[in-house]
Parts: C-alpha cells; structure tokens; sequence
C-alpha cells in the first residue's frame, strides 16, 4: 500500500500544501489517513498490499460515469466489448456513478455508456494488459439517446487505482525485438531493476542439471531461485534445480507481466518478482505465421587457439516454426497453437589439458623427458589397470616434446516446442480454455579425449571431469484447466487446475558399460549407477580420465485454486485458496564408483594414489510436500481521489 500527498491531491504543489495552515477538519483527515495507512501496512506484511494490478493473469475495467457538472449518473448501462471475440459483458453504474468489469483477458476492448436522456458515450478502442486496473471515467453529455459521442481513450502517465510496480513486455517486443534464442527471458533480465543472474546458477543453463537456455533472473539483488515463475497465474517452478518448468514460445506469448514490488495478496511464495507469461488465445480472425533464423560458421571470427593450430570450432544453428490462430466458432470457440524446433551444433573454446608426451607414450614408464618426474619405472611394476588407463591418454597436439593437448570439444543440441490452447464462451456468459506446453530439449557434449578400443570396449576417457561431457535431455509437460462462471455481472467464479511433469537426466559417454570390471578392477561397477569409467585425476597438470555418475530428476506438480470476485459499490473483493502438490526424485553423487587423486604418470602406471573417495546413494529419496494458501483482498476506492488496496495472505510451505 502507497499513499502520498500528490495522490491526495493530484495536480496541486505539494510543497505548498505543507507549508500553508491547514484547518483542523484537513489536518484531523490527514492524520486519520495517516493512522489508516500504517494500520494497512501491518495488515498486509506478508505480500499484500498491491497495486490493483489485481490478477496476476486477467485485467480490471473501472470507472466513475458523470454528468456535465461532475455529478454522478447512476443506474447507467455499460458495455465492454473483446475487440477480437466479440465477447461482450454488461453492468450497471452504482450510487456513486462507478462500475467495475473484472478477470478480462488481456486485449483490446471497446466501451459504450447510455442513460436515458443522455447521448450514448464511445470509447471506440483501448488496450488492456495483465493485471491493470485500467480507469475509463466517462461525461455524459444531455441530449437523446440515438446521439452518440465518441472519446478516444488515452493510456494514464500511472495507475492511480494501484499501487504494485510492474512492467508489461508487450506482444509486441516479444515478436520484433531481437532474442537469442528466442528466448523470453532475455527480455525480463533488462526490465528495470533486474539482472541476468549468475552465469553459472543453476536457472543459467550452463550447469549439467539442466541445459535449457537460461530462465535466470536477479530483481532486485534478489537471488534467481526466489522469484514466483508463472504462465497464466498458474505454477510454473521447477523446485529442486530452481529453474522454470515448461518454456513456451514466444509466438505463443501475448505479454510478460514482470511485478517487482508491493505484490497482491493473491500472488505470493516471492522475495524477488512475480514472472507470469499470458499465453495467446485464438480471435475470429485467422493469424499465422512461419519464421526460420540461422547463424553459420563463416560469420564467425576466429578463437584464440593457445599457440595450437587449430580449425575455427564451428557452430552451425537453425530456428524454425510457426503459428496458426482462428475461429472454431465465431464469436464462440478460438485455437492457437504453435511449433517451434532448435537445432545447434557447435565446437566449444578451445581446452588445453596435460597428457603424456610422445615419447613416453613410446617408452611406457620411462619419464627421463619430464624433469618434474625424472623417472623410470620397471615393467615388472606395472599394475595393470593403471597402465589401461596410461592408455587411454591421446598424443599430445604440439610437438613431439610437448604434453599439451589442445582441441575444441563438440556440442550438439537439438529442441522441440509446442503450444496449444481452446478458448470457449458459453452462451450464459462462462468462459473456459485449456492450455498444453512441450518443451523436450536433447543436448550432447564431446569430451576432450577420442574414444579408445580397450578390454573388448570402445571406451570414452573424457579428459574434463568439470564439464559433465555426455548426452543429456529435458522433457516438460504442462497442462491447464481454466473455468471462469459468472453468478451476476458483480460476482465471478474462477477455478483452475494444472499439472506439470519434468523429467531431466544426464548420462556421461558410454555410460552403461562396466568399464573397470573389464579393466580387471572388482567392486567398482556394482549397479546400474556406476556403470561407467570411474574418474582420477593427475595432480601433476591437473589432467583427469572419467566421469561422474549421472544426474536423474523427476519433479511432478500439481495445483489448483479457486477465487470468487465480488464488485459491491465501491469495493472489489476477491477471496481465493488453493493448493500446490510436489512430487520430486532427485539422484546425483560425484563420486560413486569412487574418486582417485594420483600424483604423476609414473604413479598411475605403478598403481600407486594419494586418496580415494566414494560416496554412493543406496536408496533413491522420494520428495513430498504440499503448499496450501488463502487470501482476501479488497480495492476500495475510498473517494474520488483516494484507493486502497487492502489484503491478507496465508501460506504455508511444508517440510518434505
């Protein structure tokens, strides 16, 4: 909640306001207001008072209906016409002139006033974001009904009937404006008051948990993992990585509401902003588009190549889809639906790493060319599964002296997206649409060293054990149920219910072959979970051989909530509760067919390690919570010049 002298008294110097004697019956006022406002404050701690950007999802239409010398007109008809739908609604102005139209979709929205004995009063066309609470005052002018006036509607410099700070990306910035990747988040990182995040947070898409593009976002200074994701006011958190459960398209996308600040009661679970996406519905019109963007290898420049003469890595990318939006029905049933398909193929920067020279590569155990070993080891001394994995070093890419080896490893990525939506209005005035989302990402990166044939198995050495290097994959579904019914013009029910599913695992090169088992190694690929090549790590060059076992996540969510809209005189109440279930297995150990740290080549080759390490999860844990909540909130324009919006909200974050 917000209250200040130029919202009392807008138009005016305030300044000299303050410096002026008030009477007694102002300053009494004043200091009541004063009184109020702090009473509210505490009232609504826990996220509460708000702008009326009263619907995380849908927008407000209010208004006062006057006369030429300002005095009310009630009993007015007013009708709020869906440019694109042809939906229409119709109230009744109050005692005091005003009226109130609630849960509107985001659009474009036309307005007519008529009063017996008054011209009819036009506002031919206005838009309606995300959560406004957008005010069209109208003047009726004396004269017969089959008069008309028309007023062309003009967008407020602010919102004076709320209070939260938020910012709309428009449908319009989401097509035109240029987006790596196309990728809605880049423009939420450049909202005021936010930034991209860490590059390697976990929402960054460069960690091997999840490898879409980035959904990262600090407001505020505000961690990323603490913002409220949305996509129709609906649940869209993907807890245990903290990143976002299902991306749409951008040509599904119809606006970005980014709240930062002073929230409603009825969004809440956020210490840094409220990220809700609306999603396209069809109109009676047919829309569609098809698009492809590509980057290419020859518009490249050149990598810096650490004195190795190395190929420009190459980076082949192309991003294609389209769209299709339109009638079933007209004026009755609308579809959108979208695809879109991501395919990438690139070498990354150029890695230098330490491997065994040419020579002693040639002469196994004799490292008299390395004055830092300076040292020959005996044959008879060999251990054998030490000297497989001696073997598995490549040749070094420099000179026959050298132990550097330098190469640009591989990366290939391929995505697939789809968006559906059905809208239907029922004849009573209901309105109902159910939304799908697909995101299934693949992602596949090389590691540093080729394959080597060896103990009957073409193995993967890997050669980076910070990379995570091997096939990965992200599949996300999301469904939802929207039902809005109307009781009365005043009264309005909304129901959802939604469902999101994400499945993420990584897997390392070649996993489910029993590397070490067939090295002659015992008691080290005892389970489907460590069957690979278990990783050591040189410290003489800080070279390692292997990999990590794989990471497994499965996250289901389900939600639904309920929330009744009451218009009574100059209050808008809204009551609302709801539930949030989440079901989450979660698999990831870095060492569980064990972690070996060895000093030099000529250790490895005798067998001999300075430590070794396992840590192996025995049984899977199985995550469960529920997130109930409930709220009521009250905008009440308290006079012509004053709105509070009032609000308690509960929830409740259960241990798993």
């Amino acid at each position: 909640m917000s209250l200040t002298l130029s919202r009392l008294f807008p138009g005016r110097d305030v300044s000299q306001l303050r410096r002026k004697a008030l009477p007694l019956p102002t300053l009494r006022l004043l200091r009541f207001l004063r009184a109020a406002v702090v009473a509210g404050v505490v009232l609504t701690s826990s996220l509460v008072a708000s702008r009326a950007h009263a619907q995380a999802t849908t927008g407000d239409v209010v208004g006062t209906v006057v006369d030429s010398t300002g005095s009310a007109i009630p009993g007015a008809t007013v009708e709020l016409t869906n440019m694109d739908t042809h939906e229409k609604r119709t109230v009744v102005t109050g005692d005091s002139g005003q009226y109130t139209f609630t849960l509107l979709t985001p659009n474009r929205y036309s307005l007519v006033i008529s009063r017996s004995g008054f011209k009819k009063s036009t506002i031919n066309t206005f838009s309606l974001a995300a959560g406004d609470r957008a005010r069209q005052d109208s003047t009726l002018q004396v004269g017969a009904e089959d008069q008309t006036v028309q007023v062309e509607a003009q967008a407020p410099v602010l919102q004076s009937d709320s209070s939260v700070l938020a910012t709309t990306i428009t449908n319009e910035a989401t097509q035109d404006l240029p987006l790596n990747g196309r990728n809605y988040i880049n423009l939420v990182q450049v909202v005021p008051g936010a930034t991209e995040g860490l590059n390697n947070g976990l929402a960054s898409g460069n960690r091997p948990d999840d490898r879409r593009q980035t959904s990262s976002v600090s407001i505020n200074g505000q961690a990323d993992v603490i913002n409220n994701q949305l996509i129709d006011g609906m649940d869209n958190n993907e807890r245990v990585i903290g990143s976002i459960g299902v991306r749409p398209s951008v040509e599904s996308i119809q606006e970005v509401n980014v709240q930062t600040n002073t929230f409603t009661a009825e969004v809440g679970r956020s210490a840094g902003a409220i990220i809700n996406v609306i999603t396209k519905s069809g109109t009676n019109g047919f829309h569609g588009s098809a698009y492809e963007f590509f980057r290419n290898t020859v518009l490249d420049a050149n990598p810096y190549k650490f004195g190795a003469v190395i190929p420009k890595p190459k980076w082949n990318q192309n991003q294609f889809g389209g769209s299709l939006g339109g009638p079933i029905q007209r004026d009755k049933t609308f579809f959108f639906g979208d695809y879109e398909g991501f395919r990438l193929v690139k070498g990354q920067n150029p890695t230098q790493t330490t491997v065994p020279t040419a020579f002693e590569r040639s002469n196994p155990g004799n490292f008299t060319d390395n004055p830092s070993i300076n040292r020959v080891v005996d044959p008879t001394a060999f251990d054998k599964v030490g000297l497989q994995y001696f073997n598995l070093f490549p040749l070094p890419t420099s000179t026959a002296l050298s132990n550097n080896y330098t190469v640009a490893p591989s990366y290939a990525q391929n995505a697939t997206t789809a968006d559906g939506r059905v809208d239907h209005h029922f004849n009573n005035g209901d309105i109902f649409f159910v939304r799908y989302t697909y995101n299934a990402v693949s992602t596949n990166i090389g590691g540093l060293f080729p394959t080597v044939s060896a103990a009957g198995l073409s193995v993967s050495p890997g050669g980076n054990l910070g990379s995570y290097p091997g096939p990965a994959f992200s599949n996300a579904h999301q469904a939802q149920l929207d039902y809005i019914h109307s009781f009365n013009p005043n009264t309005l029910l909304e129901l959802k219910a939604g469902y999101t599913l994400l499945h993420t695992a990584q897997d390392p090169p070649g996993f489910g072959q029993a590397v070490n088992t067939a090295f002659g190694q015992p008691n080290i690929n005892i389970n489907d979970r460590t069957n690979e090549l278990a990783p050591i790590t040189i410290s003489l060059g800080a070279t390692t051989l292997g990999f990590h076992p794989p990471i497994i996540y499965l996250e289901n969510t389900w939600q639904y909530v309920g929330t009744l809209n009451w218009n009574h005189g100059k209050h808008s109440f809204k009551f609302g509760a709801g539930v949030i279930r989440r079901q989450d297995t979660s698999t990831q150990t870095d060492s569980a067919a064990g972690t070996w740290t060895i000093a030099t080549f000529a250790d490895l080759l005798t067998g001999a390690f300075t430590s070794v390490s396992r840590n192996a999860i025995l049984i899977t844990p199985h995550n469960r919570s529920y997130e109930p909540h409930a709220f009521v909130q009250d905008d009440w324009r308290a006079t012509s010049r004053l709105t509070l919006n009032l609000g308690v909200r509960w929830d409740y974050y259960q241990p798993y």
